[in-house]
C-alpha cells in the first residue's frame, strides 16, 4: 500500500478538478470521499469539487489498480488536479508481489 498526504494551493478557488490515470496498461478504480460524501471517480473522465472556502478542505482518494501487464508488476497511478493557481500532477507507483495482484493506493490531498 501507498499512503501519502500532499498538499494543493487553492488561491481564492473555490472548487478543484480531479482526474486519474492508471499506468502500465493495467486497469484501475478510484473512490473519493469528499465531505463525507463517497464517489467514484470513472476512469478517462475528471470530477470536480466545490466548498467556499475552499482552502482546509481535504480530499480523500483510495485508489486500487490490478496487475494484468505480463511483461512487468510495476503499477502507478497519477492524480491530476487543477482548478487552483495552477495545475498539478502526483504520481505513485508500486511492485506487487505477482501476476494478477492489486497495488492499492491512499493518496490524501489537503487543500491551501
Amino acid at each position: 500500500m501507498v499512503s501519502d498526504t500532499k498538499t494543493y494551493p487553492v488561491g481564492q478557488a473555490t472548487s478543484v478538478t480531479l482526474e486519474v490515470t492508471y499506468g502500465d496498461a493495467d486497469p484501475g478504480s478510484t473512490v473519493t470521499t469528499w465531505q463525507g460524501v463517497v464517489e467514484k471517480v470513472v476512469p478517462g473522465s475528471s470530477k470536480s469539487y466545490s466548498r467556499t472556502p475552499l482552502r482546509g478542505a481535504i480530499l480523500f482518494c483510495r485508489s486500487s489498480v490490478k496487475d494484468e501487464n505480463p511483461t512487468t508488476n510495476h503499477t502507478c497511478v497519477t492524480y491530476k488536479l487543477s482548478g487552483g493557481p495552477e495545475t498539478r500532477e502526483y504520481y505513485y507507483e508500486l511492485t506487487v508481489p505477482a501476476d494478477g495482484a492489486i497495488a492499492d493506493y491512499s493518496i490524501n490531498f489537503v487543500f491551501v
